[in-house]
């Protein structure tokens, strides 16, 4: 069945990838797409927690409280570093019969005692800094209103935070916008500031410093409210929400060509946050980049709303159904993967069986009196999709097949027979190492099972029907199947992307598959992607108007 064009439109642009940069040259998005990837972003607002923006959900998963606190620990330097430092605009106006105009003002050597981040049911995330204490300097002028009152100085002032009173707190809402990419955005702020030891340089007049202390414990409040406000949403809605927005949430199957334009994608659906975890819908289909129209005819099944008990004390949680890969042998059958031919020459040179008529007499009795002996091809093709089923934990595959055997005489194929063969297995699934600090997930086929066999049609006679499974098993069982398993146990690599992968991953299988597993931030290779090491960070931080302060160097990062 063909997809809805608008369905196909959002899947290309979510499959497009730079050219020359990935494993495929996926096509190029269509205008519609591409007019809606460049839309802002805006969030889905007073929508139900169930509410979805795929048409299909294949996949959940759930991101814990120990995610939240793995990314507490990892987070912290970009939380410091984006405050150190902070230049503040001018301040300037009537007070105390003063004319004032604070400069130059800036706030530096910004030290943290806690950073905590905690999952806010509703919204998303709950940051709170607390024990902010920073060096605060600048210039002021001060000059008197009145025709009586002469009065002109500037000079220099400092003060400094208070950590035990100085406190931020901001509520981080998470959604998805339009194409399914996650967003993070600022909804509240939220800060208690304290100043003291201020220090007036250039007057000792009582009354300029009286006028300095009431602007710096009053008027100066709400400005270093706002600047701190604007530099959080600076760095959260510049850096982390333009790091999320470029996630690649399609990975290529790892198949030989003419078959590897198979991808599976991990598009979010939906985004729910509870006190425990992050909920999120994926859409967890297989697609073939040939032909996105193509699509599996069978609806997705049920996935379980929370994660299982057992994911507990993992980061990641993923839940995923048999109809995942049955949509991707469904795909694979529609591209012709399961149609192979095998002749003599592919059997191994120390076989004990030979593609040939005598050989094969046992199946067809009058093949014995043939000679000299002629080969013998046999043409294996699914007959539909093969299926994979789970219970009690274990994986069963079922392939009904139709085998056609040939004799090859003077260049000419001749059909000899046709038969119904339903193949089945047990296929074995799990993760193992793949390079370093990442993993692949592998599969296996084993205990192939080739009956019962159904002669369909006959052009040589009698035939030994129940010879025929002998003969599948020495085919199929010596050439087809290691030549599947080969490149099922080649596996494919877990995705990681910009430093961010999966570690200690584990499977369990029920009536689903379920995913376990911690995540790994390579906080170097992030700050590598986004701005060329640590140099290129220092520079973007300056020409955004921050500068270098304590805490924060080449060194440490």
């Amino acid at each position: 069945p063909a997809a809805p064009a608008d369905d196909a439109s959002g899947l290309l642009q979510l499959g497009a990838a730079p050219r020359g940069g990935s494993r495929h040259e996926w096509a190029d998005p269509i205008p519609e797409a591409a007019a809606a990837a460049d839309a802002p972003r805006t969030m889905q607002t007073g929508q139900p927690s169930n509410y979805t923006i795929c048409d299909r959900v294949g996949a959940k998963a759930w991101l814990t409280e120990q995610f939240v606190s793995y990314l507490e620990s990892r987070f912290g330097i970009f939380i410091e570093s984006s405050m150190n430092s902070l230049e503040v605009p001018e301040i300037s106006g009537v007070k105390m019969g003063f004319g004032y105009s604070l400069n130059d003002i800036k706030i530096e050597n910004v030290t943290v005692q806690n950073y905590s981040l905690s999952l806010m049911p509703g919204v998303g995330l709950k940051m709170k800094i607390v024990g902010v204490g920073a060096n605060i300097s600048g210039d002021y002028r001060v000059k008197g209103e009145a025709w009586w009152n002469p009065l002109q100085t500037s000079g220099s002032v400092t003060a400094s935070l208070v950590p035990s009173e100085t406190s931020l707190e901001a509520h981080l809402e998470a959604f998805l916008d339009p194409v399914g990419a996650p967003v993070i955005k600022v909804k509240d702020f939220f800060a208690d500031i304290e100043v003291s030891d201020l220090k007036v340089r250039g007057s000792i007049l009582s009354a300029v410093i009286e006028l300095l202390a009431s602007i710096f414990n009053g008027i100066l409040h709400p400005v270093l409210q706002n600047v701190l406000e604007s530099k959080l949403h600076e760095m959260i809605e510049q850096k982390i929400d333009k790091a999320l927005a470029g996630f690649e949430f399609l990975m290529p199957l790892p198949l030989p060509a003419p078959y590897d334009s198979l991808f599976i994608s991990f598009q979010p659906c939906s985004l729910e946050t509870t006190a425990e975890y992050f909920a999120i819908g994926l859409r967890g289909e297989v697609f073939n980049a040939k032909n996105a129209s193509y699509r599996y005819p069978a609806d997705p099944l049920p996935l379980p709303e929370k994660p299982p008990p057992h994911a507990g004390g993992t980061m990641l949680a993923l839940a995923m159904t048999k109809w995942i890969v049955n949509s991707a042998l469904w795909e694979l059958e529609k591209d012709g993967m399961f149609k192979q031919t095998i002749t003599s020459e592919m059997l191994p040179p120390n076989a004990l069986f030979k593609l040939d008529t005598w050989s094969m007499s046992s199946l067809v009795p009058s093949w014995a009196f043939k000679f000299p002996p002629s080969p013998v091809t046999l043409e294996v093709e699914a007959d539909g999709a093969p299926k994979v089923d789970l219970a009690n934990g274990d994986i069963s595959l079922a392939a009904p097949s139709r085998v056609t055997m040939n004799t090859v005489e003077h260049n000419t194929t001749k059909m000899a027979a046709k038969f119904e063969v339903p193949l089945s297995g047990d296929v074995r699934f799990g993760f193992a190492p793949y390079a370093a600090d990442q993993q692949k997930a592998w599969m296996n086929i084993e205990h192939i099972g080739f009956t019962p066999v159904k002669e369909v049609a006959s052009n040589v006679g009698w035939l030994t029907v129940s010879a025929m499974a002998t003969v599948m098993q020495a085919t199929l069982g010596t050439m087809v199947l290691p030549w599947i398993n080969a490149r099922l146990n080649a596996g494919f690599p877990l995705p990681e992307a910009h430093g961010i992968g999966l570690a200690n991953t584990t499977v369990r299988i029920t009536d689903i598959f379920t995913v376990s597993s911690d995540v790994t931030w390579n906080l170097t290779e992030t700050i590598n992607h986004f701005f060329g090491g640590a140099a290129g960070m220092l520079k973007a931080m300056k020409g955004s108007g921050l500068q270098v302060g304590q805490g924060l160097s080449p060194a440490n990062i």
